[in-house]
């Protein structure tokens, strides 16, 4: 959907018309903007009030358009809800994971900063009603069934090295896993149930390098509760993803890789291409000058080999 080649960052939010996102395009002494783009693509925009900076849109209620948005500028992180029907802005919870109920009416998150981390779900308005289910692991970021029934969430075990879904009620009951585990190594992140809650789609990342991939859970009959089907394999790594509002389409924040290895001209004061298209990581030359061992992003695996001639040299 866009190519400018700027930096962007999730959550991914799509109300249909658009998909909304962070952008650093814009900013000022490190505080990120909101944007956002046609589903059909074309130029990245400044979303309508009420995200005009300094808020930021974190997720969206899917039946009442109700906004979750962010105060990056603020000393904690304070959420907001913005409802559409009555124009107002509602406090939130001190909580950047957070997300929103389709009824707009509760919010999920995790509190992975005491002894034994919780899910915890709240109620919205003046009073709110907290459920809070004890797990033991670093939980991510929880997902609403569209029903909004059912709180899904990853939980990573640093031992291991590996991830576990795991499910709980609204009401904080039925907490149970699901019935299968990342390969060591790897951790699930982001996740969202597709409208019509047929697939449920996620990101698995790997510990060690910076490499994330789509996964795709089918839930519904006669396929269903099988195994997860890889969606990507690369050269992109993905980090966020929205499905659309009908179920017919997937948005997801892509990044590739376009860097080079550079070197210091003395001359010039300034820094000029050594390899010109190689993304090379943790050179090393050899004693005559003649051969270097580097690594490769965004594969960061084995060190590679050259021999070193004039044409390196790029003036």
């Amino acid at each position: 959907l866009t190519s400018d080649g700027r930096p962007k960052s999730g959550p991914l939010v799509t109300d249909g018309r658009f998909v909304y996102f962070t952008t650093l395009a814009k900013a000022e002494a490190g505080v990120p903007f909101a944007a956002a783009v046609p589903v059909s693509g074309g130029d990245v925009v400044s979303p309508p009030a009420p995200l005009a900076p300094p808020f930021l849109l974190w997720d969206m209620a899917r039946n009442t358009g109700d906004l979750l948005c962010w105060r990056p500028d603020l000393p904690t992180s304070a959420l907001s809800v913005w409802r559409q029907k009555e124009r107002v802005m509602e406090p939130g919870p001190r909580d950047a994971d957070a997300r929103i109920s389709p009824d707009g009416r509760s919010i999920a998150y995790a509190d992975n900063h005491v002894p034994t981390p919780e899910m915890i779900v709240s109620d919205l308005g003046p009073s709110p009603n907290l459920r809070k289910v004890p797990i033991r692991g670093v939980i991510d970021r929880p997902s609403w069934s569209p029903d909004g029934n059912r709180i899904r969430f990853a939980v990573r075990d640093t031992a291991s090295e590996t991830s576990v879904f795991w499910e709980v009620q609204r009401d904080g009951s039925n907490l149970h896993a699901l019935p299968f585990r990342s390969e060591p190594g790897y951790y699930f992140g982001d996740g969202a149930w597709t409208a019509d809650t047929h697939y449920f789609i996620y990101t698995e990342h790997s510990f060690e390098h910076p490499k994330a991939n789509l996964w795709a859970l089918r839930e519904y009959p006669p396929f269903g509760s099988g195994r997860p089907m890889r969606l990507t394999n690369g050269p992109m790594n993905f980090e966020s993803v929205a499905p659309g509002v009908d179920a017919s389409s997937l948005f997801a924040l892509g990044t590739d890789f376009d860097s080079e290895l550079a070197r210091f001209d003395p001359k010039r004061r300034e820094f000029v291409p050594f390899w010109k298209g190689i993304p090379a990581v943790d050179v090393a030359f050899s004693n005559d000058g003649s051969r270097a061992a580097y690594r490769r992003l965004p594969e960061d695996t084995d060190r590679k080999s050259t021999r070193l001639n004039s044409s390196h040299l790029v003036s």
